[in-house]
């Protein structure tokens, strides 16, 4: 009960309201996290894709119980412990191709206008500002950046304004 004696902290979602779930979900969030820690060293494509699809299961629980579990949360709750599977996915393959020299595809570009999109959808299709370096917002340039992909999506919705500085840094 750990939402019960800590408010305002992090929900423990599936331990609340899906404990048949939850042992999955923990054990597989403290294999990604130590397989992610090492960079996925020693991991062959099989076994990366395995992990890949155990997350994928879990979604499929989370999703085959879904009305069990907004009854004892909400749709929010529901929605964001969900895109939380897929971000951990997302980030397991952005490490997993960057140590492996895997150049094909520019997935934190596609990964970073797939969530704002989502983010997007959760705010009830409000406006957002998107802050990023020139060569991940623009829209012209071949190798997948985020303004790209947005574009595509969003079409002329999508606005990508470039900035220059005479000095300073920014990190």
């Amino acid at each position: 009960q750990y939402n019960t004696y800590h408010p305002g902290k992090v929900i423990m979602y599936l331990d609340e309201v899906a404990t048949d779930i939850s042992s999955g979900y923990a054990s597989l969030l403290a294999g990604l996290q130590t397989a992610s820690q090492n960079q996925f060293s020693g991991f062959s494509d099989s076994t990366f894709n395995a992990l890949l699809n155990q997350v994928d299961t879990l979604a499929a629980s989370m999703k085959a119980a879904e009305e069990e579990l907004i009854a004892a949360s909400s749709l929010a709750d529901f929605n964001l412990h969900l895109h939380l599977l897929e971000l951990s996915k997302q980030a397991a393959m952005v490490i997993y191709a960057y140590t492996n020299g895997d150049n094909s595809q520019n997935y934190r570009d596609r990964f970073m206008a797939e969530n704002t999109l989502w983010w997007q959808e959760q705010l009830g299709d409000a406006k957002a500002v998107v802050w990023g370096h020139n060569a991940h917002v623009a829209v012209s340039l071949n190798y997948g950046a985020l303004g790209l992909h947005l574009r595509q999506r969003l079409g002329e919705e999508y606005v990508a304004l470039g900035f220059s500085f005479s000095r300073g840094d920014f990190t």
